[in-house]
């Protein structure tokens, strides 16, 4: 237990911390550019909010995060046109983690030693978020993933992290629960990318789901990331009898998922075939889905050209009028995270209230759906977007709130 001038000097400290991240200011303007690696933090004259973003702008993860990462610099841009958080404007400094753990470490290491950011946002992998949030957490510091599905990440860093997207649970359960329904799945396959954490859970949690509703996995096969020959997965597809109804692909991306379904189809087998959001990448809008069919996925949200939601309509539009390109899911994450921290920080006294201010959102309406966090709930209750390619063409199946969520 510490003394009386050790606690004494602990609270100064803090209250010393407050003062610099809630009054020190900025001359720099929000850029619209991509940042490249680690820049030094601005140097300040006005009042200014800041919050952090570690996202990698480079490498293997960044076909999630620099969507992700614009999406979230137009929430702060949009934030600031009207006035920004209390009257003050609202800066993001954004921090590339290069797709490596190592440098995803120091960003944050960077952005928490600055003492000017109480809130870090970003990441789209939970291999990447769990450090990067225990960094954070370290120098008291809350973290907020736009993108890491893992619904264990709140419990493996206690009261210091948050995420803005749906659990994995709950998507592979209303994968699940379509499969078992509308598709009459009774056998399945389940076939994942046994090396990395997020489809690893993601198959775990689906398994656990359709096994629930009296249905039969007839097998648990695995592949590794860099694996380019799938044979022996299609030998073991071959010998089950009866065929399976579905297969359930749980791969990190699309591009490690493509060359698998694509030989199981040269292999004669036409089932549906299921996965998750990693699936949802931006290539599946530039010919990516060309070659493949029948083909179903759980993603965060659809950005219907023709859609009547006029919050994503307008999104869209201004996302295309600021990066000439087309709004994917992931940058409705990034957009959708800003936003729901700016309202935590309205609804909150400081940044040792944040928690406060999270749970005070009761019903919050994005651009990736609505969310909640109800009490002392990490994360949103959120519906899940179920997609389909069919002839090289995605067809938006519908949203749902899964009958019953696996536990994390």
């Amino acid at each position: 237990m510490k003394n009386l001038n050790e606690n004494i000097l602990a609270v100064f400290v803090v209250f010393t911390m407050i003062g610099v991240i809630f009054f020190s200011g900025c001359t720099s303007p929000v850029k619209n550019s991509i940042p490249s690696g680690v820049n030094s933090l601005p140097n300040s004259s006005n009042e200014t909010i800041r919050i952090g973003a570690v996202y990698n702008l480079e490498g293997s993860e960044a076909t999630f995060d620099i969507p992700s990462m614009q999406g979230a610099k137009l929430a702060v841009k949009e934030i600031n046109e009207q006035g920004g958080i209390h009257g003050k404007p609202l800066e993001l400094i954004v921090k590339d983690g290069k797709s490596n753990t190592s440098a995803v470490i120091a960003g944050v290491t960077e952005l928490a030693e600055s003492g000017r950011v109480p809130i870090i946002i970003g990441l789209s992998n939970p291999d990447q978020a769990l450090p990067a949030a225990k960094a954070a957490a370290s120098a008291k510091i809350y973290f907020v993933t736009s993108g890491a599905t893992s619904p264990r990440l709140p419990d493996q860093v206690p009261e210091y992290l948050y995420l803005a997207c749906m659990g994995d649970n709950t998507q592979a359960a209303v994968g699940a629960e379509y499969a078992a329904g509308p598709l009459h799945a009774e056998n399945i396959y389940i076939l994942y990318e046994s090396d990395k954490q997020y489809p690893t859970l993601l198959a775990g949690y689906f398994k656990t789901r359709f096994l629930d509703l009296n249905r039969t996995v007839q097998k648990i096969d695995t592949f590794h990331s860099t694996d380019t020959n799938f044979s022996s997965q299609v030998a073991n597809l071959s010998t089950l009898s009866p065929s399976p109804d579905i297969i359930f692909l749980s791969a990190e991306t699309w591009a490690d998922a493509k060359p698998v379904i694509q030989e199981i189809r040269n292999a004669g087998f036409t089932m549906p075939v299921m996965g998750g959001d990693g699936y949802d990448s931006p290539a599946l809008l530039t010919g990516g889905a060309n070659g493949v069919d029948n083909v179903f996925y759980t993603t965060h949200t659809w950005f219907n050209p023709l859609s009547t939601n006029e919050k994503q309509h307008n999104f869209m539009a201004r996302y295309m009028e600021e990066y000439n390109s087309s709004a994917v899911p992931f940058a409705g994450l990034g957009y959708d995270t800003v936003m729901v921290v700016a309202e935590a920080i309205r609804n909150s006294d400081s940044p040792l209230a944040f928690p406060d201010g999270m749970a005070n959102i009761t019903f919050y309406t994005g651009v990736t759906g609505n969310l909640s966090y109800s009490g002392n709930n990490h994360i949103p209750v959120k519906s899940v977007t179920l997609m389909m390619i069919q002839n090289g063409t995605l067809v938006h199946i519908g949203d749902f709130e899964p009958v019953k969520v696996p536990t994390p």
